[in-house]
């Protein structure tokens, strides 16, 4: 490899990682703001004094809708994570680095760090349990919320 194509190589290197750090910032954003507003919406189903099925419904909707969202942008954001990683593993095998390879050899030889996956996809496994508990919810709930609304008890 000549001193062209290694300089290329590094700068790849680099953007591979500032590429890894973006990614890793908007999945733990994403993450930090969708537990904020889930805490808010499961306040306000618990909270209310007296519950209006249909407000309640709309709810648990909107609580199913934003964690199918994030989970899929988490999902998405992860894979893109990963393939960075692996790009940056591969060019630091070509350049004799190991600043990525190296942390992955901790993970895997620190006990209490061995049981999580290397990537980001596993921060998807929240907005997962959230979609499927407000799946339920949303289920359980719809003939109650379609019984309100031929009642009138809904002001749509």
């Amino acid at each position: 490899m000549n001193h062209q194509e290694k300089e290329l190589r590094v700068k790849e290197y680099e953007q591979a990682g500032e590429a890894c750090r973006n990614h890793d910032s908007l999945i733990r954003t994403g993450i930090t703001i969708f537990g904020a507003a889930q805490a808010a919406i499961f306040a306000i189903i618990v909270g209310q004094s007296e519950p209006n099925p249909c407000y309640t419904y709309f709810l648990e909707v909107l609580g199913f809708w934003l964690s199918f969202v994030v989970w899929i942008t988490t999902f998405r954001l992860g894979r893109r994570y990963a393939t960075y990683m692996k790009r940056a593993k591969d060019i630091e095998k070509e350049l004799g680095f190991s600043l990525y390879s190296a942390s992955q050899e901790e993970f895997k030889s620190t006990w209490y760090l061995r049981c999580m996956p290397g990537n980001k996809m596993s921060m998807a496994s929240l907005p997962i349990l959230m979609a499927v508990i407000y799946g339920f919810l949303v289920i359980e709930n719809f003939e109650q919320f379609i019984e309100a609304i031929g009642s009138g008890a809904c002001m749509l």
